[in-house]
């Protein structure tokens, strides 16, 4: 499951930048290099809401949560772990 939300987010970021699928490591800093800009992450949170169903909260939407893959997929494993507690 992890490695299809990474496919997908890569994927996304992808487009987003116009980096390759290889380019996009764990520990890329997206905001830092300016690859994403603030608007963007409006809209990378839109897509992985639209793509994998996960929806991703106003207050969530804060740099710390997108400085990198790594960080948005602690994101969202800490969504799912909540979402899974309250079922």
């Amino acid at each position: 499951m992890k490695s299809t939300i990474r496919s997908k987010l890569i994927q996304i970021i992808s487009d987003m930048t116009g980096l390759k699928g290889k380019e996009i490591t764990m520990d890329l800093p997206l905001m830092d290099d300016g690859l994403l800009t603030s608007l963007q992450v409006v809209e990378l949170s839109s897509r992985i809401e639209k793509d994998l169903g996960i929806l991703i909260e106003d207050q969530e939407i804060i740099p710390e949560n997108f400085s990198s893959l790594r960080a948005i997929e602690e994101l969202l494993s800490r969504k799912k772990e909540s979402l899974e507690e309250q079922n």
